[in-house]
């Protein structure tokens, strides 16, 4: 799971991931790009330094680039509940906790 993207002299570099108990960096020469969805999208950006200042020294975030659009002008999406029985315990809204 992504957890951070990694910004050096206000450019990606590559992003840092969570396997278990486990993080590791990722590096890259070329882009990177966040596609994670109207959730986590944001919060990884705001986890990195990307979003409003004001919000991120609040929450104790050192910040890389203030940028006040990020998580803001949300708009609900309509959903449709599934119902499932499940072998193990999962969640892709669990995430929320980490």
């Amino acid at each position: 799971m992504v957890t951070e993207i990694s910004i050096e002299s206000n450019r990606a570099t590559g992003v840092v991931v969570r396997s278990g108990h486990a993080h590791r960096r990722i590096l890259t020469h070329r882009e990177v790009m966040l596609c994670a969805g109207a959730f986590t999208s944001p919060k990884i950006l705001m986890l990195s330094g990307v979003a409003p200042a004001e919000h991120l020294r609040d929450m104790g975030i050192d910040v890389k680039c203030d940028l006040p659009g990020v998580g803001e002008n949300y708009r609900d999406h309509l959903i449709s509940p599934v119902d499932a029985v499940l072998a193990d315990p999962i969640s892709f809204i669990g995430q929320d906790r980490d």
